[in-house]
């Protein structure tokens, strides 16, 4: 309120623009007063002679904006919620290209593992490095986690791909689950040959189904007393 200024008309229109003070205005201007045409004059917080001092020319305003309030009786809708229908909600299936490692790099586990040969070199994208269970002792598992619910109807098999590595047949069988507890047969147990003649690599295919958990089961191996992968890939088909 009473803000005023040593001359309260600014127009820098020259002749194109002209102000005409009619009967009914007072206080605001005056004749002698001509309309002022330069940088904006600062304002006065008050007619000259009021006695009140101006508190402050500028301010600064800060906003907070305030979280809306918790819902209590006074803010619920007066449609209620829908009771659960008892029923549980489908897990999400994920789909992913059939080019797509799903097993890369993803959590492994194992029954035993001997020396530096751990159960991480079976799904570490290197297959020179590879995992051996306890020797002499089967049968032996390993199993991936894919992390979510996974369509999935292929498992590729490596040892190293080394003429060291002498061609010799694991007996296995492919299992999975969706919670890591009820496992159903995928492929039931049968020998597989591993051959450095052809990179010492297994394709198993099977029907595709949903699973997160896969679990390979070894009960055999005629080239060392121990269950052996160097790397275990999984893909949707």
């Amino acid at each position: 309120a009473h803000i005023g200024s040593g001359n309260p008309i600014y127009s820098c229109m020259g002749s194109s623009f002209t102000i005409n003070q009619g009967s009914g205005n007072s206080g605001w201007n005056s004749q002698v007063r001509k309309p002022y045409c330069g940088d904006w004059p600062q304002p006065a917080y008050g007619y000259p002679g009021a006695r009140s001092p101006v508190v402050s020319a500028t301010r600064t305003a800060t906003v907070l904006l305030s979280p809306s309030p918790r819902p209590d009786a006074s803010h619920r809708s007066a449609t209620p919620s829908a009771k659960p229908s008892g029923r549980s909600s489908p897990t999400p299936t994920r789909t992913v290209p059939s080019t797509v490692n799903l097993a890369l790099h993803k959590p492994i586990s194992a029954s035993s593992y001997t020396d530096v040969y751990v159960v991480t070199n079976a799904d570490d994208g290197n297959a020179s490095s590879y995992w051996e269970s306890t020797n002499n002792v089967f049968p032996q598992s390993l199993t991936i986690d894919l992390g979510a619910s996974t369509r999935v109807g292929r498992v590729v098999l490596k040892l190293p791909p080394l003429a060291a590595w002498g061609a010799r047949t694991q007996t296995l069988s492919i299992l999975g689950s969706t919670n890591n507890s009820n496992y159903r047969t995928l492929v039931g147990s049968a020998g597989y040959r591993f051959d450095p003649a052809t990179a010492n690599t297994v394709t198993i295919r099977f029907t595709a189904s949903n699973q997160r958990y896969l679990r390979l089961s070894f009960t055999a191996n005629n080239g060392w007393p121990a269950a052996q992968a160097s790397e275990v890939e999984v893909y949707a088909s």
